[in-house]
């Protein structure tokens, strides 16, 4: 069973809105990561050895190598970057009504703007199905610590609201 994640924005324009982000499932997630691999450090083969075995780290060594990689996207193009981007998507979904948790809305790129006033909710939500779907809201520590200083303040208007 593929893990889920409720989050309700705290503050800010989308402040009450409740969303659910869904890990990728793992055949998906291995050729997006391998596209996402190949779009930061090339098709010439040139990726760090301690990336190409993130696989088989430790969750300090899968930080090491997510940091690695943020530093990659500074040469990422966005041709390259949005189709990454915007499948992350198709893993959230809006609750309307968290009384009625079943009840949702799938996020898409031609209702996101009717569902998200904030930039900030926008990419924290993506980088949560990233963060869910690589397990690395299981290890917390030093990713969390990465996300949270991606995010800016640590009051960022964002809360998960059940346990994974």
């Amino acid at each position: 069973m593929r893990k889920d994640m409720t989050i309700t924005i705290e503050e800010g324009r989308d402040q009450g809105k409740t969303f659910r982000v869904t890990e990728m499932p793992v055949s998906r997630l291995e050729k997006w990561c391998a596209r996402a691999l190949l779009a930061i450090f090339g098709a010439d083969g040139d990726i760090p050895a301690h990336i190409a075995g993130l696989a088989q780290t430790s969750s300090g060594a899968a930080v090491a190598a997510a940091s690695s990689m943020l530093r990659g996207l500074k040469g990422l193009s966005w041709e390259k970057a949005e189709p990454l981007y915007d499948e992350l998507l198709d893993f959230i979904v809006r609750v309307p009504k968290p009384e009625r948790p079943e009840a949702v809305i799938q996020l898409r790129q031609d209702n996101l703007d009717a569902h998200i006033e904030d930039v900030a909710t926008s990419f924290r939500l993506r980088l949560e199905v990233v963060a869910l779907s690589l397990g690395f809201s299981e290890s917390g520590g030093a990713w969390a610590s990465l996300l949270a200083a991606s995010q800016g303040p640590k009051d960022s208007g964002v809360t998960p609201t059940c346990p994974m």
